[in-house]
């Protein structure tokens, strides 16, 4: 029967108002239509999972256990997916050690187990103090103690570091030494002052640092454990799926063992005895 054309461009006007489902719930509801045994689906991997990797994992089970029918090939997922979440189960502790041993968090330990405010201790200071400032604050006190209230003697030749590290902060600041001084109480001699309470403070880090390290590198050791709430929630976790996974293994095993006892035995045809039927 011919199709008017009329007929036909009714039929295409229909077709543009069908825009299929809108929402997330329909389309993942039409996303099944064409799914007939799940082989090939990827809904166990999480969106931030890659789901090529799910699809070697099932494709390499298929190919070991040789699936046989809807029913066989659904165990066989169900396999799949118990291997897969294993595999998610391990990647979630590794997270939640990494996690408890960022530098932040040992930091952080470390500044509380020594009385001093969270956030005292930064991230740098769990590495070794580097020695060559020790000598520099050291050298740098040695010129303090020439100058004491002499201003003349500040920058003197006696004091070649406080001279250039003068330089160093009024050109950071885009200023003359003058300019920079300006900001300090007491000019140059405020100046002297405040630059050695920071080479004070410097070397009393310094003498801390082995102290420091020794109790960071004492959490790290304690992070690499999960808490034992944590480690409760997982172990059970783990039982749980290898209950699932050794259910799936032995209902598999068991459902090919009927199909090549019952099915195949069935598919023979016995012999015709002449004889007997003579």
């Amino acid at each position: 029967m011919n199709v008017s054309q009329p007929r036909i461009v009714a039929n295409r006007a229909n077709a543009l108002q069908s825009t299929g489902p809108r929402t997330l719930q329909g389309k993942r509801r039409v996303s099944l239509n064409g799914l007939q045994h799940g082989l090939r689906a990827n809904h166990a991997a999480l969106a931030s999972e890659d789901p090529a990797e799910y699809r070697i994992l099932l494709r390499d089970l298929i190919a070991d256990h040789c699936p046989v029918g809807a029913l066989e090939c659904s165990l066989v997922e169900r396999i799949a997916i118990g291997i897969w979440r294993q595999r998610r189960l391990v990647r979630a502790e590794t997270a939640m050690l990494d996690l408890e041993q960022l530098e932040r968090k040992i930091a952080d330990r470390v500044a509380r187990e020594l009385g001093q405010a969270v956030g005292s201790i930064e991230d740098s200071d769990l590495e070794p103090f580097d020695e060559d400032r020790v000598d520099w604050c050291r050298s740098l006190l040695a010129e303090f103690e020439c100058v004491g209230e002499d201003e003349s003697l500040a920058l003197s030749d006696k004091t070649p570091l406080i001279r250039e590290q003068l330089e160093a902060d009024a050109a950071e600041d885009d200023e003359t030494v003058e300019q920079h001084l300006a900001h300090h109480d007491n000019g140059l001699i405020g100046y002297v002052a405040e630059l050695a309470l920071w080479c004070k403070d410097q070397l009393q880090q310094a003498e801390q640092r082995p102290t420091v390290l020794a109790l960071a590198e004492q959490h790290r050791a304690k992070a690499a454990v999960l808490p034992t709430q944590s480690l409760d929630v997982l172990s059970r976790y783990q039982t749980t799926l290898d209950n699932q996974l050794l259910k799936a293994i032995r209902a598999l095993r068991e459902a090919q063992a009927w199909r090549l006892e019952t099915l195949d035995a069935a598919a023979v045809e016995p012999e015709f005895d002449s004889a007997a039927a003579a």
